[in-house]
């Protein structure tokens, strides 16, 4: 009988340690309802969302391994890219809302494709993954976030994270 607890309680412990290892939650997790609702986005201008917001009680650095939009609409046939942005200090933003082109330019010193990348938890400067979502056609697209894989020490897997964004394009 003891032989069998002990054979328990190693299976439930290997398997909290898989869970912990495989479900990283360093972020919020992704809004439940729509925290962003935008009309009227021309088409063909892209718009960039702040996607992560940095947790304050951790430092070091995770590797960005992918990023892929939790779409729940796109009527709009939209281009979504993910991209590291470094906050450029002489912007005075503590980091990304939602932007257009011009002020992405002006609100990062550095903005390139996550895949690969570090990102410095709490650097200076502030980094953030951002959403470009740039629409094609006339229409409506709703975003649930983003599935995030990353690596954090021994933790490797995916978390959904970011905003729900709600978009109309119009011609």
């Amino acid at each position: 009988m003891a032989g069998a607890i002990v054979v328990v309680v190693v299976v439930v412990v290997a398997a909290l340690g898989w869970w912990w290892r495989s479900h990283p939650d360093l972020f919020p997790e992704a809004a439940s309802s729509v925290s962003m609702s935008v009309p009227d986005w021309p088409v063909g201008q892209p718009i960039y969302v702040g996607m992560t917001n940095e947790p304050t009680s951790t430092d070091g650095v995770i590797t960005l391994r992918a990023a892929e939009p939790a779409v729940v609409e796109d009527g709009a046939e939209t281009q979504i890219d993910f991209l590291l942005c470094v906050i450029d200090p002489s912007s005075g933003v503590g980091g990304i809302g939602s932007v257009g082109a011009d002020g992405i330019a002006n609100e990062c010193s550095t903005l390139t494709p996550v895949e690969g990348r570090i990102l410095e938890l709490n650097a200076d400067p502030g980094q953030q993954v951002v959403m470009a979502v740039t629409p094609t056609t006339a229409g409506v697209v709703a975003i649930a976030g983003m599935k995030l894989s990353y690596s954090h020490g021994r933790q490797h897997g995916s978390q959904v994270v970011g905003e729900y964004l709600r978009l109309h394009a119009v011609d």
